[in-house]
């Protein structure tokens, strides 16, 4: 299973363009992590999962800022 994982995640990034960032590839590497957990391999299964939310972490801290700036932009908008 893992190689197979591997596999597709190789062939969405190089071959389709997809980006590492992407929610189809975490997933991806959120069950490599929870394979590599299961098989008692502890350091690649942290890594995958703090790759996973250091990802996740910097989509929302970006979705974050957009939001503030739409509130700030509405608020300027309102009190003209």
């Amino acid at each position: 299973a893992v190689r197979l994982f591997q596999l597709v995640s190789q062939r969405m990034i190089y071959h389709q363009g997809v980006k590492a960032t992407e929610n189809s590839i975490v997933e991806i590497s959120i069950k490599l992590a929870q394979i590599y957990a299961m098989k008692g391999q502890e350091n690649e299964s942290m890594a995958g999962f703090k790759y996973c939310a250091d990802t996740q972490r910097e989509k929302v801290f970006i979705i974050g800022k957009f939001l503030e700036k739409i509130s700030l932009n509405a608020f300027t908008l309102k009190y003209r």
